[in-house]
C-alpha cells in the first residue's frame, strides 16, 4: 500500500507516467550507468561504448538490435552483466539505458604453503595475472578457479611432487577487485633412485643357455634400463612411467619382440621404477649386407645398424607378419637411398615358424632376414631440361629441391619421390606461365609407378614413368656420377589480353595491376588470377571495406560473346581478355579502442600505437602499432580482438588483451678478455707452469729445457645491473649497472657506474632518447690510464629501412696518465663532445654476421678546457664491413676504417683520450692494446722529446687508416666450433704527409671461435706481427732497448669486427 502511495505521488510530480516498454521505435536518449571502472573517467572510454553500443539517437531501435548491442558490451569482457531498459518518454521517444556492472579483475596474489617453488615460480606458472577478470560472480569462475588448480598441481607433479594439496580461494576485495589465494601443502617429493626391468617369456617360461642354436635376443638389464629413457634422479612420477613403459615397448619390439605387455612393481615411497615385461613370442631381425653385385649369397656379411632397426615399422606397429615384412623392406630400401645407394638391392628372406627345424626356440615366431646389396653410391652430378622450353633452364631447377652434389651444400642424393615432387612443381610453374598442356617426355600414363632400364652407348638410363609424369636418370659407368634428364612438352601457351578494371576507387588502379600482373601479354594463369583477386579481396578488408567482392570475368579475345567467369569461358585461342569488376562497399570506422590486462603499464602506453575513435579502418596501421607493442620487450604477447556489427559492419571496436611480462631484473655477468699492457704475469703462476713443462721435457726427452711462458694478463670483469624495462610503467627503460675488472696484475683495473635511462619513444615513435650519467675508471682497455665522470645524452631515430641517426652530447671531467712515463694523473679537463653519426646497417646479424654490410660515419666537435686553455677539434670516423657466405660454409669478413681530426682555433693534436689507436682486440692483433705507435719513413719510432730532454714514444695520432680480412669457417659445426684466418693492417700518423709506407703495421693469424645460443662468438686468437720492429727506448738517448714480441694471444667476447 505504502509502495502505490509513494509511485502515486512520485507521478504527480513528473506530471506523466514512465513504463518500461519494449525497446521498439525512434530513439530520443541513450544514458550508461554503472560503469565506475577507472578507465570510465576517459572521454574516449565512454564514447567508446557508445559507439559499440551500436544504439544512436535518432535511430529506429529494435529488440533485436538491442541483443546484439548487449552481446557486442559483454564481448569486451569488461563487464559482468549488461541490461538495456527502454522508457517511453511522451513527444520525444525512446529512452535507452544501458546499466552495466563491471566484472571485478585480479589485483592481488597470495601464495601460502610452498617452500620448494618461490612464489614468482608459482604465479608463472598460473593462467591468470593481475588485472585478469576473476570474479567469483561471474558464470566463468569455476573454470577459472580448475584451470589455477591444475596448473599448480601440474607444476609439482613434475617436479615429482606426490600427494600435493591445492586450494584456490577467491576473495572479494571490493567491487571491482579480487584477491587470489593460493593455499599448498605440498606432498612428498619423490625420485628416481633405482631402475629394475625384468624380461621374460609369457607364462614365467625363461630359455635354457645353450639349448638352441636360434633364440630370442637376449637383452641385458643396463640395455632394458637404457630403453625406459629414464635418468637416475628424475622426478618420479606417473606421467613419467607411463613414457617409460611406451619407451620400453616400442624399444622391444624394434628388436623383435611380439605380444609385448608390461606390468608395473614400482614403489614410488622408495624410488623404485620396476617393470616385469612379457612377451608372447620373438621374431628374429637380421641384415646382411655386400657392397656389389655377386653370385648366389657370395659377399654378405653380418650388419647392425641401430637407425636402420628405428627406421623399420616393428616398433611402432609390433606386428611382424609377411605384409609387415615387405612394408620393412620398402624402408630398408628408402634408407639407403636416403644415403645416397640409389640402385641398392634389398631382398627378403622371410621364414615361418612352421619352416623351423628343431634346432629353433619355439619362442621365436619368424625369421625376417634382408640381404642389402648396394651397387655403389650414387651422386648427382646434373640436372638436365630436355625439349624447348620457354621458361629459363634456372627458374626450371629453381624450382626443385632436388640439387646436383656440392662440396660446400647439397649432398647430391637421388630420391624418387623428390624427384616426382619436382616434377609437380614444375607442372605448377608451367601452369602459372600460360602453360596448361604441359607433358614430360617417357610419360606412359599408367597409375602405377614403373621403371624402364635401356642403354644410350656405354650409358644407363633409368627412366621413371607416374601417370603424367617421368624421368630418367642416366648412369656413367665406372663413375658414382648420374645425371637427371627431364624431358618438357610445352603445348599451347595462353596469354592475357586487354585488361579491364572496374570499380576501384580507393586503391590506384595503375597500381594495382601492375603489382597483380594484369598486365596485357603476361601468361594467363586461372589459379594465379584467382590468387590475386583474393588477395586483393583481402587487401580491401585490411582497410575496412568488409563488404568487398572482387568478380573476374574472362572472353576470347577475337570473341564478340559475353564476359563470363573464368572456369566457364572454353579457352580455344591463344589470349584471353579479362574484366575485373570491384565492389568496394562502405568504409568501416575505429568505434572503440580498449585494453585489457594492464597492471602496472599505463593505458596511454598501449593507445597511442593504435588508431583512435573514429579513425578509418586500418588493418595495417593496427598491425604497425602491435609490432611496436611486441618490440617493446614489456608484454609476453599482444592479441588482437575485434567486435563488428556483422550486419552494417561500419563500425569496429578494437580490444587489445595483453600479457604483461617480467621487466624488472637484477643481473650479474662475468666477462673475460686478454690484457696485453705494461706487466707481466704473476711470476709465481708463470714460473710454476713453465716448471711443469720443463719436467715433463725431461721425463719425455731424458733432458729439461727452461721455458719461459710469456701467458698474457687477463682483465676479468663482474658486473651486477639492475634493469626495469617498463619504469614506473611509462614504457621507458632505466638500467642501473655497476662493473668492476681486475687482472692477474693489479686489483684496480676496471670500475664503472653508468645509470641509464632510455625512452624508446620520445615525441614520436621513431626518435628514441638516450640520457647516461657516468663515472668511469679505465686501466684496462687502453693503453694510457683514465679517470672520467660526466653525461652522455643521445637522441637517435631510424630515418628509412637499414638507415639510422643519432645525435649525441657529451660533457665530461676527464684525467689521463701514460703509465710508461708519467707518475701522476694530469689534472682534469673539461670536455664537451657533439657527435652527429649516420648508420646504414644491411647485415644480417650484428653480433653473427653472414651477409651483408654496413657503413657507419661519425663527425665530432669537440671542446676542451683546462685552466685557461680552450682547445676545438672537429673529429671524423668512417667504418665499413662487409660479408659474404660461401656455399653455407666459409665467411669472408672484411673491414675498413678512417679517421682524421682537424684542430681548430689554433689547438695541436687531439686529447689523449680522443686519439686514434691501434693494436689488440679491437684494432691490429698480434700487437699489445694500443702498442702500435707512429713510425718515420725508414720505419723506426716517431719520438717527442720532453722539456726535460727525455724521449718518449707518441701516443695514438689523429689520423688512422686500417683493414682486416677475416676467413670463418666451421671446424665441428654441431658443437658450434668455428676457426678463422686473417689478416689485420694499420697506421697512424698526425698529418697526411707524416703517412709513408713504413706507417703501416702487419700481423696475420688464426683463432677459433665458439658460438655461444648460436649467436655469441667467444674468440680466441693468435696473431703474429710480420714486420717485427723496436717496441722500447732508452728515454735518455731515444734508442731502440727491445725488440717486439713476435705475436699476442687475444681473448674475449665477439668478434673484432
Amino acid at each position: 500500500m505504502r509502495y502505490l502511495v509513494f509511485c502515486s505521488l512520485l507521478c504527480l510530480f513528473h506530471g506523466q507516467v514512465v513504463a518500461k516498454v519494449l525497446c521498439n521505435g525512434t530513439v530520443w536518449k541513450v544514458q550508461v550507468e554503472g560503469c565506475s571502472m577507472p578507465q570510465c573517467a576517459s572521454k574516449d572510454f565512454r564514447q567508446g561504448l557508445v559507439s559499440t553500443l551500436g544504439i544512436k539517437p535518432h535511430s529506429e531501435c529494435t529488440e533485436a538490435l538491442v541483443e546484439s548491442s548487449r552481446a557486442r558490451l559483454i564481448q569486451l569482457g569488461f563487464f559482468r552483466n549488461v541490461e538495456i531498459v527502454c522508457e517511453e518518454q511522451e513527444e520525444k521517444g525512446l529512452l535507452v539505458q544501458v546499466i552495466l556492472t563491471p566484472i571485478r579483475v585480479l589485483k592481488r596474489i597470495r601464495i601460502e604453503g610452498n617452500k620448494f617453488f618461490y612464489d614468482s615460480d608459482i604465479k608463472d606458472a598460473l593462467p591468470v595475472v593481475l588485472g585478469d577478470p576473476l570474479d567469483p560472480d561471474s558464470s566463468q569462475i569455476d573454470q577459472q578457479v580448475e584451470a589455477i588448480k591444475d596448473a599448480v598441481t601440474s607444476l609439482y607433479e613434475k617436479e615429482g611432487f606426490r600427494d600435493t594439496k591445492v586450494t584456490i580461494v577467491v576473495d572479494i576485495l571490493d567491487e571491482l577487485s579480487t584477491e587470489l589465494k593460493v593455499l599448498i601443502v605440498e606432498g612428498k617429493r619423490l625420485r628416481v633412485r633405482n631402475i629394475e626391468v625384468k624380461l621374460e617369456a609369457e607364462g614365467g617360461q625363461r630359455l635354457e643357455e645353450g639349448k638352441w642354436t636360434l633364440s630370442c635376443p637376449k637383452v641385458s638389464a643396463s640395455d632394458l634400463r637404457r630403453f625406459t629413457e629414464v635418468d637416475i634422479g628424475a622426478a618420479f612420477t606417473s606421467d613419467v612411467e607411463q613414457n617409460a613403459k611406451k619407451a620400453l615397448t616400442t624399444k622391444l619390439r624394434r628388436i623383435g619382440f611380439e605380444g609385448v605387455r608390461i606390468e608395473s612393481k614400482s614403489d614410488y615411497e622408495d624410488g623404485l621404477m620396476s617393470f616385469v615385461v612379457r612377451y608372447r613370442a620373438c621374431n628374429l631381425i637380421h641384415f646382411f649386407i655386400r657392397d656389389k653385385e655377386a653370385l648366389g649369397r657370395e659377399g654378405f656379411r653380418s650388419y647392425l645398424d641401430d637407425a636402420l632397426l628405428n627406421a623399420l615399422p616393428f616398433g611402432d606397429s609390433g606386428v611382424f607378419d609377411f605384409g609387415e615384412a615387405r612394408l620393412a623392406r620398402d624402408m630398408v630400401r628408402e634408407y639407403f637411398q636416403s644415403k645416397g645407394f640409389l640402385f641398392v638391392d634389398v631382398v627378403l628372406e622371410y621364414r615361418a615358424k612352421e619352416t623351423f627345424g628343431t634346432d629353433v626356440s619355439p619362442l621365436v615366431s619368424s625369421i625376417i632376414s634382408f640381404y642389402i646389396t648396394l651397387n655403389g653410391r650414387k651422386q648427382i652430378r646434373g640436372i638436365h631440361v630436355l625439349g624447348k622450353t620457354s621458361i629459363p633452364a634456372k627458374d626450371i631447377l629453381g624450382a626443385m629441391t632436388t640439387k646436383p652434389y656440392d662440396f660446400f651444400g647439397d649432398p647430391g642424393i637421388v630420391m624418387i619421390d623428390r624427384i616426382f615432387s619436382d616434377l609437380e612443381k614444375i607442372k605448377e610453374l608451367y601452369g602459372r606461365k600460360g602453360f596448361k598442356e604441359v607433358n614430360f617426355l617417357w610419360a606412359n600414363k599408367k597409375k602405377e609407378r614403373t621403371l624402364e632400364v635401356s642403354k644410350d652407348g656405354k650409358d644407363t638410363l633409368y627412366t621413371w614413368s607416374e601417370g603424367d609424369l617421368a624421368f630418367r636418370i642416366r648412369v656413367l659407368p665406372n663413375t658414382e656420377a648420374v645425371y637427371v634428364e627431364i624431358g618438357i612438352i610445352e603445348g599451347r601457351r595462353t596469354m592475357l589480353g586487354d585488361v579491364y578494371v572496374e570499380g576501384m576507387r580507393f586503391f590506384d588502379k595503375k597500381a594495382v595491376v601492375k603489382e597483380f600482373g594484369f598486365l596485357s601479354g603476361l601468361p594467363f594463369s586461372l589459379d594465379a588470377i584467382e590468387e590475386a583477386a583474393g588477395e586483393i579481396k583481402a587487401r580491401y578488408q585490411s582497410e575496412g571495406f568488409f563488404k568487398a567482392r572482387v568478380e573476374l570475368r574472362c572472353k576470347g579475345h577475337n570473341s564478340s560473346g559475353e564476359w563470363a567467369g573464368c572456369k566457364e569461358v572454353q579457352i580455344e585461342d591463344k589470349i584471353i581478355d579479362l574484366l575485373v569488376s570491384v565492389h568496394e562497399g562502405d568504409r568501416a570506422r575505429i568505434g572503440g579502442v580498449f585494453v585489457q590486462g594492464l597492471s602496472k603499464t599505463r593505458e596511454y602506453v598501449v593507445l597511442r600505437e593504435l588508431p583512435k575513435l573514429g579513425e578509418p579502418f586500418s588493418m595495417n596501421k593496427i598491425a604497425s602499432g602491435i609490432r611496436q607493442l611486441k618490440n617493446t620487450g614489456i608484454f609476453e604477447w599482444v592479441r588482437l580482438k575485434t567486435v563488428v556489427d556483422t550486419k552494417e559492419a561500419k563500425e569496429v571496436t578494437l580490444i587489445l588483451q595483453c600479457r604483461e611480462a617480467r621487466t624488472r631484473f637484477v643481473e650479474f655477468s662475468v666477462g673475460v678478455e686478454s690484457l696485453n699492457r705494461t706487466g707481466e704475469f704473476p711470476k709465481v703462476i708463470a714460473s710454476s707452469l713453465s716448471h711443469e713443462i720443463s719436467a715433463n721435457d725431461s721425463v719425455t726427452h731424458g733432458f729439461g729445457r727452461t721455458v719461459y711462458l710469456n701467458i698474457p694478463d687477463m682483465l676479468i670483469t663482474g658486473e651486477v645491473r639492475y634493469s626495469d624495462t617498463n619504469f614506473m610503467g611509462y614504457g621507458k627503460q632505466f638500467y642501473l649497472p655497476l662493473k668492476y675488472g681486475f687482472s692477474g696484475t693489479a686489483w684496480d683495473r676496471y670500475a664503472s657506474f653508468t645509470p641509464t635511462y632510455v625512452d624508446p619513444r620520445f615525441l614520436t615513435r621513431m626518435l628514441s632518447l638516450r640520457i647516461t650519467p657516468f663515472i668511469t675508471f679505465d686501466r684496462a682497455t687502453r693503453k694510457i690510464d683514465l679517470f672520467e665522470t660526466g653525461v652522455e645524452t643521445e637522441l637517435s631515430k631510424q630515418i628509412v629501412s637499414h638507415l639510422f641517426a643519432s645525435l649525441s652530447s657529451e660533457v665530461a671531467e676527464v684525467t689521463t696518465r701514460d703509465p710508461e712515463t708519467e707518475a701522476t694523473y694530469s689534472r682534469f679537463n673539461l670536455q664537451t663532445k657533439v657527435v652527429p653519426s649516420i648508420v646504414y646497417d644491411r647485415l644480417d646479424y650484428p653480433l653473427n654476421p653472414k651477409k651483408g654490410g654496413l657503413i657507419q660515419t661519425a663527425l665530432s666537435y669537440i671542446n676542451t678546457y683546462g685552466g685557461a686553455e680552450v682547445s676545438n677539434y672537429l673529429k671524423l670516423e668512417v667504418v665499413g664491413k662487409a660479408f659474404y657466405t660461401l656455399k653455407n660454409f666459409f665467411t669472408f669478413g672484411y673491414v675498413v676504417r678512417f679517421g682524421m681530426s682537424e684542430p681548430l682555433g689554433g689547438a695541436n693534436t687531439l686529447p689523449k683520450n680522443e686519439r686514434f689507436t691501434l693494436g689488440g682486440n679491437r684494432g691490429v692483433r698480434g700487437f699489445a692494446n694500443d702498442a702500435i705507435s707512429q713510425y718515420n719513413s725508414d720505419g723506426s719510432l716517431r719520438l717527442d722529446k720532453n722539456p726535460d730532454g727525455t724521449f718518449v714514444k707518441r701516443y695514438g695520432g689523429d689520423l688512422v687508416i686500417a683493414s682486416s680480412v677475416e676467413l670463418r669457417f666451421p671446424i665441428v659445426r654441431r658443437l658450434h666450433l668455428y676457426g678463422a684466418a686473417f689478416y689485420d693492417m694499420g697506421g697512424l700518423a698526425d698529418k697526411f704527409s707524416e703517412f709513408s709506407w713504413k706507417s703501416f703495421r702487419h700481423s696475420a693469424g688464426v683463432g677459433v671461435r665458439f658460438i655461444l645460443g648460436d649467436s655469441i662468438p667467444i674468440r680466441l686468437d693468435y696473431g703474429v706481427i710480420l714486420d717485427r720492429r723496436c717496441s722500447e727506448i732508452d728515454p735518455k738517448t731515444g734508442q731502440c732497448t727491445a725488440k717486439e714480441e713476435i705475436g699476442n694471444i687475444h681473448f674475449g667476447f665477439l668478434y673484432t669486427f
